[in-house]
């Protein structure tokens, strides 16, 4: 008898640890999926971890090719089953950007790079189509959970091609960044660019200068000024460029065809966001001097994203031909024309 009440006793001082550890959340977590050592992120300082603690299935393989980007250089493929699913645990009720990269460097040998569905908590995603070309595929979402676990699926749908994956990061984003969207409706990223920059410049940078960790793609425009002065190598530049929304002037309209006539204030950015927008083709923004300015207007950045219907049932979800724009502008006054 005695011998009982011992073992019901340890028993019921082991279990709150164990429940209490069970569900750890993370408010931000990158996955180098396929390696075998965690690593720490020289821009972000944050550590990549091991994807066998999120997913049972699939196998791991090293990549005979060096990339400049490191969870690049290993992969989890599937060669069994039509899904394979990651469980992150995040917080619930929160925004995050989820971020899914591939890179197949021809890892079989096979010289055919496979074509596969990307699914997150039920939802299609993306088509993702892989190619033998040295440029990595990502495919980005913001979305707000809804639960402790947030479900990242690889499906397969060509009969014969191996499905796989080389990272996936999931970073939570202040409430105040994207509040267009609600809890019916993802954003999926179409198109993030910096404009002005050349292609000396990083998409990257730390978390001082971005602290979201997003991809800027630096471009700059044919028959336009395109005024770059190269890196600086304190980013101090960039600081101000990609600060958070809670510190620029906000502005959102609704409307299709809107012609807002806006004024930076000095030392100020400005950004404005345009939702929902019906596009069927090309959708074009212009900017112009307002009346009575000096100035040219300046255009630093832009995000463009499509909505995703979030299903609240088992039911198939439907992707929005609605575009949202996010512009951020620096400027001394100009007109903005979304048609």
């Amino acid at each position: 008898m005695e011998k009982s009440i011992l073992v019901m006793v340890l028993v019921l001082a082991v279990l709150p640890y164990q429940l209490q550890s069970y569900y750890t959340s993370y408010n931000w977590l990158s996955i180098d999926c396929g390696a075998t050592n965690t690593w720490e992120d020289p821009l972000t300082n944050y550590w990549w971890r091991l994807d066998d603690e999120f997913i049972k299935t699939g196998q791991n393989i090293l990549l005979s090719v060096t990339t400049n980007r490191l969870p690049l250089e290993t992969l989890r493929y599937f060669p069994e089953g039509t899904k394979n699913c990651y469980n992150l645990p995040l917080e619930v009720q929160e925004k995050y950007l989820i971020r899914a990269g591939f890179y197949y460097g021809n890892y079989d040998n096979l010289s055919k790079p496979p074509t596969f569905n990307l699914e997150f908590d039920g939802n299609l995603w993306a088509t993702v189509t892989t190619s033998l070309g040295t440029d990595p595929i990502y495919h980005e979402v913001i979305y707000i959970t809804r639960k402790e676990y947030v479900s990242i699926c690889i499906t397969k749908t060509q009969q014969g091609q191996i499905p796989f994956i080389s990272s996936l990061e999931a970073i939570c984003i202040y409430d105040g960044v994207y509040r267009l969207m609600n809890n019916d409706t993802a954003l999926y990223l179409e198109r993030r660019t910096n404009y002005g920059a050349n292609q000396t410049f990083p998409e990257r940078f730390d978390t001082l200068a971005e602290y979201y960790n997003r991809f800027w793609k630096p471009e700059q425009l044919p028959n336009y000024q395109n005024p770059f002065n190269g890196i600086d190598s304190d980013f101090s530049s960039m600081r101000k460029m990609f600060r958070t929304p809670s510190s620029c002037l906000s502005i959102f309209m609704r409307r299709l065809h809107s012609q807002p006539t806006l004024l930076r204030p000095y030392e100020e950015c400005v950004v404005v966001s345009v939702y929902p927008v019906n596009v069927t083709g090309t959708a074009n923004v212009t900017i112009s001097p307002a009346q009575g300015t000096t100035l040219p207007p300046t255009l630093n950045a832009m995000e463009v994203f499509t909505t995703i219907e979030v299903s609240t049932s088992k039911s198939d979800p439907r992707l929005s031909f609605c575009a949202f724009f996010y512009v951020l502008v620096c400027l001394s006054g100009f007109v903005v024309w979304f048609g």
